[in-house]
């Protein structure tokens, strides 16, 4: 008699002789355990771990008969291993576009599927994680093309499997860069204390390329964890290192401000980084998404104007400021450097709420013509904005017009005189559009006609 007809019959006897709920949960298991058995393809049964049959044949009630036990037990040892590791463990069995280990695996190693759809499923085989899934992994990488081979490597370090560390600093000796860039990729989703000082052994490594040298710093960065910041604010401090350093705040400055608060608050705070560092810092930060408004706002009051104006740029650069407007009035109003100045009117101008006229006294009396025009093309923003319209549009016609008209014709240089078109191109009040006409017509320089003609 087969196995199957024997579990058949052996089930359905049990279950016409149940006497309690005990006895339908046991039924209810072996038919189960059929249905594994029988759902497996051959070549995946192999013998489930040793530890899981011996903790079941332990377990076997002790109404079932010693051959009753001993067939159900070696029944066992035929479930697939990858079956009772998913068991144990809870992982999947699939990927999650719903396909099987074998078909992912046979997709990543046909070379006549799309590199995307190879790409795909070299993912999923990484999030299953299974050893059946690392193997086709370590398959694939013997003919994989770069770029396959470079997605291979990030999959393995989010696999969590052993072996996949060992696989990644193999490739970091790869000889093309795509692949080694991956591998660094890989070693910083793993962020253990090993990954990541040899991370920071890529770094301080000038025989490695600019390009994989800022991968692992970049990489660290978004390890997020105060270990890893210590070698990036080292780095900061090395000039021959600037260029990377440079790179890495570019790089970090684009990553959500939920990622990196910690990193650039430890950075900022460091007595190691040097000042100009530090401004590139805060300006890096113009970049973000976030709620990062009022953690730069702190910087407006820094005793280097340097720092205050790479604050007030980052505000002014963000998609989403926050409403900083009455800290920067506030701060304008003692401030005495014309670029920090200059800075802030900028930021103000991507404010959706202030106060306008208030500052118009300020800004006409400005000495320096740069900030000048800065804060009068925050003014015609906040008419564009319809804030305060009827009196700041008298007052600005007025008091602004006429010093943005001479501005755009003998500023002292080309910014100022563009600075000036545009203003009163965004102000769009009657006077400042009946004085476009006349700079259009007066200026000899081609340029600003063309800008003062687009209203």
């Amino acid at each position: 008699m087969g196995a199957p007809q024997f579990i058949y019959r052996f089930i359905w006897a049990k279950a016409h002789s149940l006497k309690s709920i005990d006895g339908l949960i046991s039924a209810l298991c072996l038919i189960a355990i059929l249905a594994l058995i029988l759902a497996a393809p051959f070549q995946h049964r192999v013998k489930a771990p040793a530890i899981l049959v011996d903790a079941v044949k332990s377990n076997l009630p002790p109404s079932y008969s010693d051959t009753e036990n001993r067939f159900v037990a070696a029944a066992l040892e035929h479930i697939p291993a990858a079956i009772v590791s998913a068991l144990i463990q809870g992982k999947p069995m699939r990927g999650d576009s719903g396909e099987s280990v074998s078909r992912l695996a046979a997709t990543l190693l046909d070379p006549s599927q799309p590199l995307k759809s190879r790409r795909r499923a070299a993912w999923s085989l990484g999030k299953i994680g299974f050893a059946e899934a690392i193997a086709a992994l370590r398959q694939s990488l013997v003919t994989a093309p770069p770029q396959l081979k470079s997605t291979i490597a990030e999959a393995l370090g989010h696999s969590g499997h052993p072996q996949a560390k060992i696989l990644l600093y193999a490739l970091l000796r790869d000889d093309d860069e795509s692949v080694v860039r991956g591998a660094v990729r890989g070693l910083a989703a793993i962020a253990d204390g090993e990954t990541i000082t040899h991370l920071s052994e890529i770094i301080g490594d000038r025989q490695r390329s600019h390009a994989v040298r800022t991968e692992a710093a970049i990489a660290l960065g978004e390890v997020g964890t105060p270990e890893a910041y210590g070698p990036l604010i080292k780095l900061s401090g090395n000039k021959q290192d600037r260029e990377i350093a440079e790179a890495v705040l570019s790089g970090l400055g684009r990553q959500s401000f939920d990622r990196t608060r910690d990193f650039f608050r430890a950075y900022l705070e460091s007595a190691r980084v040097d000042p100009e560092m530090r401004v590139l810092a805060l300006e890096s930060l113009g970049q973000t998404t976030g709620d990062v408004a009022p953690f730069l706002a702190q910087f407006l009051t820094s005793k280097d104007a340097d720092v205050r104006a790479a604050a007030a740029w980052a505000i002014a650069n963000l998609e989403e400021p926050g409403d900083m407007a009455q800290q920067l009035v506030g701060q304008l109003r003692t401030e005495t450097q014309p670029e920090v100045r200059t800075r802030m009117y900028q930021a103000l101008e991507n404010q959706e709420t202030s106060d306008p006229a208030s500052l118009l006294p300020l800004i006409v009396s400005d000495g320096d013509t740069t900030a000048r025009v800065a804060g009068m093309k925050f003014l015609a923003t906040q008419l564009a904005f319809g804030e305060g319209a009827h009196t700041l549009a008298k007052q600005f016609d007025e008091m602004v017009v006429p010093q943005l008209a001479d501005l755009s014709i003998n500023g002292k240089d080309f910014q100022i005189r563009l600075g000036s078109v545009i203003a009163l191109r965004q102000a769009r009040t009657p006077q400042s559009l009946r004085t476009l006409d006349a700079i259009a017509a007066r200026s000899g320089e081609a340029k600003i006609v063309q800008a003062a003609k687009l209203k």
